[in-house]
Protein backbone atom coordinates (compact mmCIF):
# COMPACT_ATOMS: atom_id res chain seq x y z
CA UNK A 1 0.00 0.00 0.00
CA UNK A 2 1.10 3.41 -0.59
CA UNK A 3 1.45 5.96 1.95
CA UNK A 4 1.20 9.34 0.55
CA UNK A 5 0.35 13.53 1.80
CA UNK A 6 -0.52 16.00 -0.50
CA UNK A 7 3.83 15.95 -1.01
CA UNK A 8 5.02 12.90 -1.36
CA UNK A 9 4.08 9.18 -1.52
CA UNK A 10 5.53 6.65 -0.40
CA UNK A 11 5.73 3.91 -2.84
CA UNK A 12 8.00 1.16 -2.01
CA UNK A 13 9.08 0.30 1.55
CA UNK A 14 8.36 0.26 5.16
CA UNK A 15 9.16 4.35 6.31
CA UNK A 16 6.00 5.84 8.13
CA UNK A 17 4.32 9.07 7.17
CA UNK A 18 3.04 10.97 9.97
CA UNK A 19 0.01 13.05 10.33
CA UNK A 20 2.06 16.03 9.76
CA UNK A 21 3.46 14.45 6.26
CA UNK A 22 6.72 13.93 8.16
CA UNK A 23 8.90 10.53 6.60
CA UNK A 24 10.43 9.01 8.73
CA UNK A 25 12.63 5.45 9.16
CA UNK A 26 11.08 2.80 11.20
CA UNK A 27 11.13 3.27 14.74
CA UNK A 28 12.30 6.43 14.66
CA UNK A 29 12.77 8.11 17.61
CA UNK A 30 12.70 4.64 19.40
CA UNK A 31 15.51 2.05 18.89
CA UNK A 32 17.87 1.95 15.85
CA UNK A 33 16.22 1.07 12.49
CA UNK A 34 16.30 -1.74 11.01
CA UNK A 35 18.90 -3.47 9.00
CA UNK A 36 18.34 -4.40 5.40
CA UNK A 37 15.35 -2.21 4.73
CA UNK A 38 14.34 0.24 2.19
CA UNK A 39 11.97 3.20 1.47
CA UNK A 40 11.04 4.99 -1.89
CA UNK A 41 9.66 7.99 -1.99
CA UNK A 42 8.02 9.55 -4.65
CA UNK A 43 8.40 13.62 -4.62
CA UNK A 44 4.61 14.25 -5.89
CA UNK A 45 4.13 18.15 -5.28
CA UNK A 46 6.81 19.66 -3.14
CA UNK A 47 8.26 22.83 -4.05
CA UNK A 48 10.01 23.59 -0.63
CA UNK A 49 13.66 22.47 0.96
CA UNK A 50 13.69 19.48 3.31
CA UNK A 51 13.62 20.59 6.99
CA UNK A 52 16.03 17.64 8.06
CA UNK A 53 15.84 17.44 12.20
CA UNK A 54 18.52 14.44 12.75
CA UNK A 55 20.50 12.41 10.33
CA UNK A 56 23.10 10.07 11.12
CA UNK A 57 24.07 6.38 9.57
CA UNK A 58 26.46 3.66 9.54
CA UNK A 59 28.72 6.02 7.47
CA UNK A 60 29.75 4.30 3.68
CA UNK A 61 26.84 1.68 4.07
CA UNK A 62 22.96 3.21 4.89
CA UNK A 63 22.20 5.43 2.78
CA UNK A 64 19.96 8.55 2.04
CA UNK A 65 19.82 9.57 -1.87
CA UNK A 66 18.37 12.94 -2.89
CA UNK A 67 18.37 14.29 -6.16
CA UNK A 68 20.66 11.94 -6.98
CA UNK A 69 23.14 12.79 -4.18
CA UNK A 70 24.09 10.24 -1.43
CA UNK A 71 24.30 11.30 1.96
CA UNK A 72 25.94 8.55 4.76
CA UNK A 73 27.20 8.98 8.14
CA UNK A 74 26.71 11.83 10.29
CA UNK A 75 26.03 15.71 8.20
CA UNK A 76 25.32 18.78 9.72
CA UNK A 77 21.88 19.32 8.99
CA UNK A 78 21.62 22.98 9.05
CA UNK A 79 23.09 24.19 6.53
CA UNK A 80 26.57 24.05 6.02
CA UNK A 81 28.91 21.18 3.46
CA UNK A 82 27.10 18.82 3.04
CA UNK A 83 24.11 19.37 4.95
CA UNK A 84 20.73 17.78 3.82
CA UNK A 85 18.68 20.76 5.20
CA UNK A 86 17.49 23.49 2.72
CA UNK A 87 17.74 20.62 -0.32
CA UNK A 88 14.79 20.62 -2.62
CA UNK A 89 13.82 17.26 -3.86
CA UNK A 90 12.93 15.90 -7.10
CA UNK A 91 11.92 12.75 -8.16
CA UNK A 92 12.41 9.54 -5.82
CA UNK A 93 14.41 9.81 -2.56
CA UNK A 94 15.82 6.58 -1.79
CA UNK A 95 16.53 4.90 1.96
CA UNK A 96 18.55 1.60 2.07
CA UNK A 97 20.25 0.28 4.80
CA UNK A 98 22.45 -2.73 4.80
CA UNK A 99 22.62 -6.28 7.28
Amino acid sequence: AHITSPYWSVVDGDCPLDEDGCVTTPDYGGSDYPLDSACIIQILNFTGYLDVITFSTESGYDTLTVNNNVFSGKKDVQGEGEGLHGIVPTGVIEWTSDY
